[in-house]
């Protein structure tokens, strides 16, 4: 029987855009010590497009060792990608080594190797979980003794994760490895088996329904709207500012439009990280008095992809950056499942306060969609009170700690069966990953 300690076990969340991990469980379950955005780089040489990187795209049902076949266009992403096939995992920039060049000026070229919800390039994805357990972790590879539990986003092809669990093992030399799908940590940490889990990311927002802790494959959705679209959103709306305007681009010294863009920006980053947003209930407007302007950008709202706009001698008005086909793509998703739920439970990794009035009225108002599998009622779930290192963190950490509770319960099993130890691998390779892990259910 294989035993771990709970504190050599390891926790790693990888997303589209972000890695958070942390290492150690105990009772009250800790949250991310590390966190980096997603995103390898690959300096220049002179003379050369890209370092030898490829300038060409793989087209469906063409194949190459290191590269994936590019996604659908609802899972595909816009955030830059160059395939390097010459470039090995040390030649890759990772976390601050990445974020000093990019800021020194340096010649990078950025690729997001998870942007698209499966894997873009093995080298690079090896060199952003190698910079995370050896650098950031400082685990030693040649006596390591944790176990690593992965989450990943939902629709990993199979032959995705049999290779992961190969990096792990004969790369890293991990002591248990066991995978599982994103969506799922996200409604464990809310103590839940089934619901529709809603992930608004930066660019992409994924639909995935759970029913008795299992994905429905056929009902999985994703549409291509996120924060950024938010952002975008209310840099525009400041530009209507004239207090802001008035900082970004003095009349006595007006700015280069660049520049002026780079700090609506840097400003809307700032609003956002820093919790600035306020979100309004169903039908809440907001008066601006008569005699002053707009000063204090707190009250521009914007909470996930509903935003609310703002402007002096105007009440706020609502406006749905979700638009027809996010909400078409959700009730299709609810729809879709033909089981006898009375309650649809959603889970908003973004949560706000307006996602329930908003789509109770979608899904249960519209008469030509009334079946007898439709839910009754839709109840929004939140990350419970009683995780107290993830009270002021927000919704937007629940994959790793469903993560990290699946983990502890994994690694802490008896029998072993659901994640892969050493001997298994030995016995079995990394086709062992499709028996014994969450993800391959």
């Amino acid at each position: 029987m294989v035993s771990f300690r709970d504190s050599s076990v390891v926790i790693i969340e990888s997303g589209r855009t972000l890695i958070r991990a942390g290492v150690g469980l105990q009772d009250l379950l800790k949250a991310p010590s590390v966190e980096i955005q997603a995103r390898v780089g690959l300096r220049r040489n002179p003379g050369d497009s890209a370092n030898g990187a490829s300038s060409q795209t793989l087209k469906p049902g063409e194949s190459n060792d290191n590269l994936r076949p590019s996604a659908s266009s609802s899972r595909a992403s816009s955030l830059p990608f160059q395939p390097s096939p010459s470039a090995k995992v040390h030649d890759y920039l990772v976390g601050s080594q990445l974020d000093e060049a990019v800021e020194a000026g340096q010649d990078i070229t950025v690729s997001w190797p998870f942007a698209d919800g499966d894997v873009r390039d093995w080298t690079q994805a090896e060199a952003l979980w190698k910079y995370v357990l050896f650098r950031t972790l400082q685990l030693k590879r040649t006596q390591n003794e944790s176990p690593v539990m992965l989450s990943m986003p939902a629709g990993l092809y199979r032959d995705s994760s049999e290779r992961i669990c190969q990096i792990f093992f004969e790369r890293f030399n991990v002591a248990g490895f066991g995978l599982l799908d994103r969506p799922m940590a996200q409604l464990y940490a809310a103590g839940q088996l089934h619901g529709v889990v809603v992930d608004i990311g930066h660019e992409i927002t994924d639909i995935t329904p759970i029913y008795d802790g299992f994905i429905l494959q056929n009902a999985r959705s994703s549409t291509p709207l996120g924060i950024r679209d938010c952002q975008v959103y209310l840099a525009n709306l400041l530009r209507s500012n004239q207090s802001v305007m008035a900082a970004a681009s003095p009349p006595d010294k007006p700015s280069d439009p660049e520049v002026t863009q780079r700090f609506l920006d840097d400003l809307v980053k700032y609003v956002w990280t820093e919790g600035l947003v306020r979100v309004p209930s169903d039908g809440q407007t907001v008066e601006i008095p008569e005699d002053e302007g707009v000063t204090d950008i707190a009250t521009v709202l914007v909470a996930g992809c509903f935003c609310c706009r703002a402007s002096s001698r105007r009440k706020i008005k609502a406006l749905d950056l979700v638009t027809a086909e996010f909400r078409e793509r959700w009730a299709k998703s609810v729809i879709i499942l033909e089981l006898p739920l009375q309650e649809t439970v959603v889970f908003s990794v973004r949560q706000m306060d307006v996602t329930q009035s908003r789509l109770v009225l979608f899904i249960l108002s519209t008469p030509d969609q009334a079946t007898e599998v439709q839910p009754r009622s839709i109840r929004v779930l939140t990350v419970p009170e009683y995780f107290a290192e993830y009270r002021e963190k927000g919704d937007g950490f629940a994959a790793f700690l469903g993560t990290s509770i699946v983990a502890k319960i994994a690694f802490n099993e008896s029998h072993g069966k659901n994640f892969v130890s050493k001997t298994d691998y030995n016995e079995k390779g990394p086709h062992a990953v499709l028996e014994m892990s969450l993800a391959s259910l």
